[in-house]
C-alpha cells in the first residue's frame, strides 16, 4: 500500500509471516548510508584479504549526520557490534586442551591458516587458550574468525546426538576436513551433557537460525552453523539457560553477520519502538529473522522503499 500525500510518501510492506516495515522518505538517508557501511564490513568479513586481521566492525560511518528520523545509526551499530566486543558468561574450561590433545584442534595448523587465508597472526590471548587456559568466551572485531574456528572445531568433532542427527550427517562423515585439525565428524566426546542439558541444546538448535541459509543450528552445513552449535553445546554443558544461550548467539551472529543485525535492529527501532538491548533475542534468532529468507524480507522491503 502506497500512501501519497504533499510532504511524505510512505510505503508499507507486509509479508505472510507478519513481519512489517514501514519506512518513509525521512529515513531514506539512514538506510542507505547502513546499507553502504555494512554491506562494506560484511565482504571483509567474508573474503580474507592479506594483511587485514578480521573485519573493521568498529568502524563508524561519517558522511554527514547519523541521526535520521529520530534513529541514531551509529549508536545501534556500537549496540549490536560494539567496539570492544562481547564477554559472556561461559568459560572455556578444559574443552580446548581436549580438542588438542585428541588432535582434534592442531594450534600450528589453524595458526597457519589464519595468517595464510585471512592475514592473522596469532594473538597471546589466543595462544594462552590453545595452550589449555580457562578463559570466558569473547568475541569481537579482531577474534571472529578464530572464534569460528575454535566452535567450528568443537561441533564438528564432538559426539552429540543433535549432530549425528542432521539429515547433512551423511554428506561429511569421517573425512570432514576443514584444516584447522584431523579429519572427524562427531567422533570424540568432548563434552557431556545432561538429558536436561541436551533438551536445552536441542530446543535453541532447532531455533537457532543463521543469515547465510536456511536451515537452523541443529542442521548445520557451513562453518557459522558448526560454530554456532558449538556455542550452544559449550553453554548448555555448563548449565546455561534457553534465554541466555540465545543472548550469546545473537552476539557471536552480529560478529559473523554484521550487516543483518544491525538491519534488524533498526527495523525494531523504527516499528516496534524498541532498543536492541529490550528485543526478545529469541525471536531475532528464529527463523523469521535469522534465516536467509527473513533476512531477504528485510532486504526486500528496503527495495521496495526505494533502496
Amino acid at each position: 500500500m502506497v500512501k501519497k500525500s504533499e510532504n511524505k510518501i510512505e510505503q508499507v510492506v507486509e509479508k505472510k509471516n507478519g513481519l512489517k516495515l514501514d519506512f518513509s522518505n525521512k529515513h531514506k538517508y539512514l538506510l542507505a548510508v547502513l546499507t553502504v557501511a555494512t554491506l562494506a564490513l560484511f565482504v571483509i568479513q567474508l573474503v580474507p584479504i592479506e594483511g587485514l586481521s578480521g573485519f573493521a566492525a568498529s568502524a563508524s560511518v561519517s558522511s554527514g549526520s547519523n541521526i535520521q528520523g529520530g534513529v541514531d545509526i551509529d549508536a545501534i551499530t556500537n549496540k549490536v557490534i560494539p567496539e570492544a566486543g562481547f564477554k559472556i558468561s561461559a568459560k572455556w574450561g578444559d574443552v580446548v586442551k581436549k580438542m588438542v590433545d585428541t588432535g582434534a584442534l592442531d594450534p600450528k595448523k589453524l595458526e597457519a591458516l589464519l595468517a595464510n587465508k585471512y592475514g592473522q597472526q596469532i594473538e597471546p590471548a589466543w595462544t594462552d587458550i590453545l595452550n589449555g587456559k580457562d578463559a570466558n568466551l569473547e568475541i569481537n572485531a579482531k577474534n571472529s574468525v578464530f572464534m569460528m574456528y575454535l566452535l567450528w572445531v568443537l561441533a564438528k568433532e564432538n559426539d552429540n546426538k543433535i549432530l549425528h542427527d542432521s539429515p547433512f550427517a551423511s554428506s561429511f562423515g569421517p573425512d570432514y576436513d576443514i584444516g584447522a585439525g584431523k579429519p572427524g565428524y562427531g567422533d570424540v566426546k568432548l563434552l557431556t551433557l545432561t538429558p536436561e542439558q541436551q533438551t536445552i541444546a536441542k530446543k535453541v538448535a532447532e531455533n537457532a537460525y543463521r543469515p547465510c541459509c536456511g536451515q537452523s543450528t541443529a542442521r548445520p552445513d557451513c562453518s557459522h552453523g558448526y560454530s554456532a552449535l558449538g556455542l550452544i553445546q559449550l553453554m548448555a554443558s555448563q548449565g546455561f539457560s534457553e534465554k541466555e544461550i540465545f543472548d550469546a548467539f545473537i552476539k557471536f551472529n552480529s560478529f559473523w553477520f554484521p550487516s543483518n543485525y544491525i538491519q534488524t535492529a533498526i527495523y525494531f527501532k523504527i516499528n516496534e519502538k524498541q532498543d536492541w538491548e529490550q528485543v526478545d533475542k529469541e525471536l531475532v534468532a528464529g527463523q523469521q529473522f535469522s534465516s536467509v529468507s527473513g533476512s531477504q524480507q528485510v532486504k526486500k522491503a528496503l527495495q521496495n522503499a526505494g533502496f
